[in-house]
């Protein structure tokens, strides 16, 4: 007797496509961070680089569930292995048409390969776990298990198009694999401009000369 729970193919490809949901939105984020005003930036500079950090970190967790090799996990093999043994039962596509699909998913998994060994390295030795040799000052992590933001973006998205497959003949495709407002800490960005040009023109109004970064925006009268 197992004590796995027994799960639909719906609900797997639910609970799948809820993990990239997530883990899109905290790479989004992460991303955002990166990519925003040196001047918002410096204003927290500790605050937003492990902000940044925690984000990327999660979001290698999230594709790192996703593609999990270990026993009684959900993950896309999981969902893949489940279409094949129920292959006949899907009222959009034949046993074979779905079989067809679950081998070409596969082969995207297998392509992924490099990208994937180097998350299960992190995943390992850093992110869930830490070793000793990742922990060691001079560790050489990034040069064993290179990861760019492309290849984390590709990973979520070949999933996604895995699941969107599936699921489209099955009950119907989804028609938005991200979360509702992922992106609302651009409104906190610019409060936090808002609040710095608001700083900086009291201080010049003292006849002050301000030195420092200015947001984007504002401008010297």
């Amino acid at each position: 007797m197992t004590n796995e729970l027994a799960l639909s193919l719906e609900n797997i490809i639910w609970i799948l496509m809820r993990q990239i949901m997530l883990g899109r939105a905290h790479l989004r984020i992460a991303i955002g961070i990166r990519s925003s005003d040196p001047a918002i930036l410096h204003s927290g500079e500790v605050f937003f680089g492990l902000t940044e950090y925690a984000h990327l970190a999660t979001a290698q967790m999230y594709a790192a569930r996703l593609y999990d090799k270990k026993p009684h996990t959900v993950t896309i093999r999981k969902v893949l292995d489940c279409a094949e043994r129920s292959a006949g039962t899907f009222s959009s596509a034949s046993a074979e048409q779905v079989r067809g699909i679950v081998r070409s998913a596969k082969e995207v998994i297998a392509r992924n390969s490099p990208v994937l060994a180097a998350l299960s390295i992190r995943r390992n030795e850093e992110l869930a776990h830490l070793s000793a040799q990742a922990a060691f000052p001079a560790s050489d992590l990034e040069s064993r298990a290179p990861l760019t933001i492309q290849e984390l973006t590709g990973l979520f998205d070949d999933a996604g198009a895995i699941l969107n497959e599936l699921s489209g003949i099955r009950n119907g495709p989804f028609t938005n694999i991200t979360l509702l407002d992922c992106d609302d800490y651009k409104n906190a960005f610019g409060l936090i401009a808002k609040a710095k040009c608001a700083q900086i023109r009291e201080i010049e109004a003292t006849g002050q000369i301000w030195s420092g970064l200015r947001p984007k925006g504002c401008s010297q009268d």
